[in-house]
């Protein structure tokens, strides 16, 4: 009868223990698989919705603004200036592989990740945007206005 109690004895505290170092030791390592086997690697291109996004913010601006300018920037190609109602001055222009938006210059938001080039062509009602991203990628977009923006010289 004795020898039966011990084959039924239960889950020890010792058993417990590794069982819980085990499962600790599961859990601290599944997060790092899960980056090595499952995320995907680097992406050359620049997301859809980041294209979207920034011809939006250009749409809204190009819309509000009375005056406008395509300048040729010293360092990185073509910048576009707006002359807002207010008197502020927003400029988009290239810095590196990013296009950052300023205010009186000054301030840098990063609006367009992952640019090699991008250009400009404004018109009274229409401004064209042309983006090749890293890869080689190439976006085009373009924000409307239904009364003529001035052009600045």
């Amino acid at each position: 009868m004795r020898k039966n109690k011990k084959l039924e004895a239960g889950f020890t505290l010792l058993e417990m223990i590794l069982c819980l170092l085990f499962l600790s030791v599961f859990f601290l390592l599944v997060p790092r698989l899960h980056s090595l086997f499952i995320e995907k690697p680097y992406s050359k291109e620049m997301n859809n919705w980041e294209w979207d996004v920034f011809m939006e913010q250009v749409q809204l601006e190009f819309r509000e603004v009375p005056m406008g300018k395509v300048v040729l920037s010293e360092k990185e190609g073509k910048d576009v200036l707006f002359q807002m109602n207010n008197g502020e001055v927003v400029t988009y222009e290239r810095l590196n592989r990013n296009v950052v938006r300023k205010v009186n210059r000054l301030g840098r938001e990063i609006i367009l990740q992952k640019v090699r080039m991008i250009s400009y062509e404004l018109t009274p009602y229409t401004l064209s945007v042309h983006v090749q991203d890293i890869s080689g990628k190439i976006y085009h977009g373009v924000a409307t206005r239904y009364v003529a923006i001035e052009m600045m010289t």
